[in-house]
């Protein structure tokens, strides 16, 4: 497996919103693959802002927990915890962001994109649904509006000011493709149709 850390350091593609198929976060083993498409941001969040926020804590997500991973017996999540733990401020006050790590393999060969969804909002929220554009201003996107369920069966409640890793399926070599031409100058990238449950 390769670090996932020194990958991250290469860049970052950052975005943020609150106003799928389906994704599910299952317990496997998977490869990290070097990602293609990165492209950095400070922290992802503006300028005096980290003074704002409460350390950021990586979650395990309820079906990993379920099988008996945590952060100290799984290297994935391992390496995510000392990434997380050099960036403990990130993510915007208030807001539920994503920020992309890595382009991994499952067990059975699937190539994935690794995310880390962190939420900023200020509550505990669960049966989190939204739509992903990735993409450059040249029209070539990764996905168009794609839709993220993160439920509370596999994932769990997500707590305020932690992270959680999200994976995001890439099914085809044009995919792959077009993150290889994507750059910060040329990101397209949003997150539209945000929907939680607030948890008391």
């Amino acid at each position: 497996m390769k670090n996932i850390i020194g990958i991250l350091m290469m860049g970052l593609l950052f975005l943020s919103a609150c106003s799928g198929g389906n994704t599910e976060v299952e317990s496997d083993s998977r490869q990290i693959e070097e990602t293609p498409t990165q492209t950095e941001k400070s922290n992802g969040q503006p300028d005096g802002a980290q003074s704002e926020v409460e350390d950021l804590q990586l979650q395990v997500t309820k079906v990993d927990a379920e099988s008996g991973v945590t952060i100290e017996n799984n290297e994935t999540y391992q390496q995510l915890n000392e990434f997380v733990n050099e960036n403990i401020k990130f993510g915007a006050p208030n807001d539920f962001s994503m920020l992309s790590v890595s382009m991994m393999v499952d067990d059975n060969g699937n190539q994935q994109m690794l995310f880390l969804g962190v939420n900023r909002i200020g509550t505990p929220v669960k049966n989190i649904t939204f739509d992903i554009t990735l993409g450059s201003t040249e029209g070539d996107m990764v996905w168009e509006n794609f839709p993220v369920t993160l439920d509370e069966e596999s994932v769990g409640v997500m707590e305020n000011n932690t992270a959680l890793p999200i994976f995001l399926p890439v099914t085809s070599q044009e995919q792959i493709d077009v993150m290889k031409t994507i750059s910060q100058e040329n990101l397209v990238m949003e997150i539209n149709n945000f929907n939680f449950e607030t948890v008391e």
